[in-house]
């Protein structure tokens, strides 16, 4: 039977945008934010990596028999379900930082009345004429 704890779940893209805003507020690099985002699963992804050779080596030898597809349920809701939200909250934190980096900026919004041309077209600095 599994249980899946809604709000450690709720709290996961919190947890990612933290560690995602940390990491480049350091000046890390994207592979550095990226593993900063889904460093919390790492633990269990390494602990589940090892258990799970050593009881399917040693299975037959220990008298309380761990189920070796217990593990591998366990590899899936350890990892890939916590990963998930942490991943969605530190790449929607990584969006107006990745757009400040890239040079991504909103043009400033001219109305009818301020340029007098409905063609967009930027104006001309008048420092020139007198």
């Amino acid at each position: 039977m599994a249980v899946l704890y809604v709000w450690w779940l709720i709290l996961l893209p919190l947890v990612g945008a933290i560690g995602a805003y940390l990491s480049w507020r350091a000046g890390g690099s994207l592979r550095a934010i990226l593993l900063s985002m889904v460093f919390p699963v790492l633990p269990f992804l390494a602990s589940i990596l090892v258990v799970l050779p050593v009881s399917l080596i040693f299975d037959r030898f220990i008298a309380h028999n761990i189920a070796p597809m217990s593990l591998i349920f366990a590899l899936f809701g350890w990892v890939p379900a916590p990963a998930a939200p942490l991943l969605a909250g530190g790449l929607l934190t990584q969006l107006p930082f990745a757009a400040l980096k890239l040079g991504w900026r909103r043009e400033p919004l001219t109305f009818l009345g301020s340029s007098g041309d409905r063609t967009g077209a930027p104006r001309e600095s008048k420092a020139g004429q007198s």
